[in-house]
């Protein structure tokens, strides 16, 4: 099976859950996505070990976002914005292009736009 877990509101506020979560699912030879807004960087990677989560991929909304040309706004050098139309569902369109089986996240608003099975974590 393929999972998607986000960071923010998800992973980093279940970390023991995650933890053991992913650590199992990827031992039992499943795929676990991180799949967030976050850019990938090292501090991202430091935070995911700190917690614990283990992963076979990563994919950055962000990243993403910055590499199809999507117009960035910047809030600070760690903060890239993008318009909703492009931020809501990206999410969403990587895990149906990458056969995510079920995802994790915390937004009602990105749950909107899945296919894959998605739990909303509170």
């Amino acid at each position: 099976m393929k999972f998607g877990i986000d960071i923010h509101g998800v992973s980093d506020t279940k970390k023991k859950f995650f933890a053991i979560f992913s650590q199992r699912a990827i031992s039992n030879g499943h795929e676990v996505h991180v799949v967030t807004g976050s850019q990938k960087t090292p501090e991202t990677e430091k935070q995911l070990q700190e917690y614990g989560i283990q992963y076979t991929h990563f994919f950055s909304v962000s990243d993403s976002l910055i590499k199809e040309g999507v117009l960035v706004h910047w809030s600070d050098r760690h903060n890239p914005w993008f318009e909703d139309v492009y931020w809501n569902d990206a999410k969403a369109k990587y895990c149906k292009e990458n056969q995510i089986d079920l995802h994790f996240d915390d937004s009602d608003e990105y749950g909107k736009h899945f296919e894959t099975l998605y739990v909303r974590v509170m």
